[in-house]
Parts: structure tokens; sequence; C-alpha cells
């Protein structure tokens, strides 16, 4: 049995976040460049694809049964 996991993302800790994963499903319009890792029992990872600016910010991990929440900063430089 899994635990059905929701992803989020925020531009910054004060803002509200977006839903990319839903009980373990990428929602549409982010399943192009967003996959949830799937073939480790326990791994909930989250992978971006051709990251961008856009894509900086906070991503929360909250793991459904469990009420545990995960933070991950990502900061986003462009080429030199």
């Amino acid at each position: 049995m899994t635990t059905p996991v929701d992803w989020y993302h925020s531009p910054s800790e004060n803002e509200g976040g977006r839903f990319i994963c839903s009980g373990g499903n990428i929602i549409n319009g982010y399943s192009q460049r967003m996959k949830l890792e799937r073939s480790v029992p326990g791994d909930f990872s989250l992978t971006i694809v051709k990251v961008t600016r856009e894509d900086a910010g906070v991503y929360i991990c909250k793991e459904g049964g469990l009420g545990l929440e995960h933070r991950v900063y990502l900061n986003v430089r462009g080429k030199r």
C-alpha cells in the first residue's frame, strides 16, 4: 500500500501554492515536464524536466495519511 502524496509549488514562502500532484498523480498542465518517482516504495521524489526560472520557489510534499510535510527550496540560475 502506498501513501497518497500531494506536491505544491509556490514562488515564495509567503504566497499560496499551486497543486502539482494530487493523490500521487501529476495534474494536467504539469504532466509534460514533471514526474513522480514510482519505482522505489516510499520514494515520492518529484523530477522536473527542462527547468525554467519560473520553476524556482518552494516545493511542498504532504503525505496524506501520515500528516507529514517536507519542504524543498529550488533556486534557478540562468546561463552565463
